[in-house]
């Protein structure tokens, strides 16, 4: 079992080590035995804890600007790993698809 969370998980590029590294550990030693059961567990992302506090804080102040500013920083941050998610993914099918 893996706890993946923060800093590991703060880039689309740092997602795809943490899945390279479960598909490995899940690979096997290279014996004979076959595949390896492997299970994550993933937490906020590199500096979502913190946005998440001032939600929190700023819900409890009722500041509404304040509020619309966080939400508007966390949806940033979706659309900016998105991009970078589907970039990757749509060169590695195109890549695939060059290849048979």
């Amino acid at each position: 079992m893996h706890k993946f969370g923060g800093a590991s998980l703060a880039t689309a590029g740092l997602y795809r080590t943490v899945g390279d590294l479960l598909i490995q550990e899940a690979k096997g030693r290279g014996d004979t035995s076959g595949m390896v059961p492997t299970m994550a567990i993933v937490s906020a992302r590199g500096g979502m804890t913190d946005l998440l506090v001032k939600v929190g804080c700023s819900a409890d102040c009722c500041c509404v600007a304040y509020r619309q500013m966080i939400t508007s920083k966390i949806q940033e941050r979706v659309c900016m790993h998105e991009k970078q998610l589907f970039k990757f993914y749509s060169l590695k099918l195109l890549r695939s698809c060059n290849t048979n």
